[in-house]
């Protein structure tokens, strides 16, 4: 059986990752799919990246935010409209597809993230942020 995890309790002792902006705590790990717990600070950001393979999936659990999509062709990143979210919703970033969430709100955003262990790793590109024009 699985132990119990605490995402409060896991946040407090998570490391901050700072290719992408934010505090990270492994909850469950997986051969293939693990999750994650995510913190972004007030008026903070993920930075802008994408992963060659698998869907990542993010819930919202507590507070709210932007996310942003797009897609790279021919070098340059076409966005589209960002997407409002908040508690209590969940949105999925297939493979390849650029994102970037933004917690636009005065605490911390809260979110599980579900996805491929190597999406912390080696299946990880950076990119340019979003930029509002």
């Amino acid at each position: 059986m699985q132990d119990i995890i605490n995402i409060e309790h896991a946040l407090k002792n998570a490391v901050y990752d700072e290719k992408v902006g934010i505090k990270i705590s492994s909850l469950i790990e997986g051969e293939t799919f693990n999750l994650y717990a995510l913190q972004i600070k007030s008026k903070n950001k993920i930075g802008a990246h994408y992963h060659q393979k698998g869907n990542e999936t993010y819930q919202i659990l507590k507070g709210e935010g932007i996310m942003i999509l797009g897609e790279e062709q021919n070098g340059k990143i076409n966005w589209q409209q960002p997407r409002y979210i908040k508690q209590g919703e969940c949105i999925n970033v297939k493979a390849k597809q650029v994102h970037q969430l933004i917690n636009t709100s005065d605490e911390n955003l809260i979110c599980i993230a579900g996805c491929s262990h190597t999406h912390t790793s080696i299946d990880r590109f950076i990119v340019e942020d979003y930029v509002d024009n």
